[in-house]
């Protein structure tokens, strides 16, 4: 069984994040990005299109992809020294 944790998206102060709407700009293709729900969760996925479908969809493997993702910002870059 895989458990999912979310994270609900700050909307009241906390850390400035840029975030981008998905209807102005679309992140490259299978790329990890943190990405924000219409439901005001978060959770870290990658943008793929669905042709079928005609819209775009999300998602991070194994969970099924979603369509309901309204924003999405690039993920930080890895601490260059760990200790």
């Amino acid at each position: 069984m895989v458990k999912i944790v979310h994270i609900q998206c700050m909307v009241d102060g906390g850390l400035k994040m840029n975030w981008i709407k998905c209807t102005e700009q679309l992140p490259p293709k299978d790329i990890k990005v943190l990405c924000c729900y219409s439901d005001q969760y978060m959770d870290i996925m990658e943008y793929w299109y669905d042709d079928e479908k005609g819209k775009p969809e999300f998602w991070n493997p194994p969970n099924p992809p979603i369509n309901n993702v309204t924003h999405w910002m690039p993920l930080p870059e890895a601490p260059k020294e760990l200790f």
